[in-house]
């Protein structure tokens, strides 16, 4: 039996095995690093809230929780579509946030179904809630579009990702009325009385990242080892039985 792969075969596998290797050891990394950020977000979401007073005062960091004092714009709502809430389709909330000591903050205030929407775009006050007063949230960043997401209406009345900016300029906030550039997602408040039925349901300090790279790690290194292992069974060749003397054509 001997070894004979061929050349093309051989270089097929010199470079197909490390980029394969390589990057199982990649995902390997991406999974200490995940674990690294789930645990900072962890901690984040369940820190005390820091008190917010002023869009100037509002933190730059990612899901830290925070308070905010204030109170909506009355009679001011914004749609965001595409959301949904235990598998119902519906809308989440979303309404400038006026502070005590100056400043706008755009804020998510959570999930409604899609009945809760008139034709005018409008929600019953009782379900909109109360407009005065404390709430707590979760600061994000405002999504980047995509391929996929569709453009905003601020016409329309209908938006599909959160940009503070357009929402600011479509509720009728004045330019240069120190609207932050981040935006907070509404949660419930530690304590607090539940909100009445059909209020918007707040879930700002709910995540959910996938941890998925060391998967991927073994399905890297799976596929490096099979490919080794056809390369090897491919390239064992039996030799041919030899043909006894007397078997052989006479000329």
């Amino acid at each position: 039996m001997r070894f004979r792969p061929g050349l093309f075969p051989t270089l097929f596998v010199l470079v197909s095995v490390p980029i394969l290797l390589a990057l199982g050891f990649w995902q390997l990394q991406r999974t200490q690093w995940k674990d690294v950020l789930i645990a900072r977000i962890e901690a984040q979401l369940s820190a005390p809230p820091v008190t917010v007073a002023s869009a100037a005062a509002l933190p730059r960091d990612e899901f830290v929780r925070v308070r905010l004092e204030g109170r909506f714009q009355p009679d001011t709502l914004l749609w965001l579509g595409g959301r949904t809430d235990a598998g119902r389709a519906g809308w989440h909330v979303v309404a400038p946030f006026l502070l005590s000591d100056g400043g706008w903050v755009i804020v998510d205030r959570g999930w409604v179904p899609m009945a809760a929407r008139d034709r005018r775009g409008n929600m019953p006050p009782a379900v909109a809630g109360p407009t005065e007063g404390a709430i707590e949230g979760v600061v994000r960043l405002p999504p980047e579009g995509n391929f996929f997401t569709p453009d905003n209406d601020p016409a329309g009345n209908a938006w599909y990702r959160i940009d503070p900016t357009a929402m600011a300029a479509a509720a009728g906030l004045p330019p240069g009325q120190g609207v932050a550039d981040i935006y907070v997602a509404a949660a419930p408040i530690a304590g607090a009385a539940p909100p009445p039925a059909g209020a918007p349901i707040a879930s700002g300090d709910r995540f959910d990242l996938p941890r998925n790279h060391f998967q991927y790690a073994m399905t890297w290194f799976g596929l490096a080892v099979t490919l080794l292992g056809v390369y090897l069974a491919y390239g064992l060749r039996r030799d041919p039985d030899p043909v006894p003397d007397d078997e052989r054509e006479q000329p």
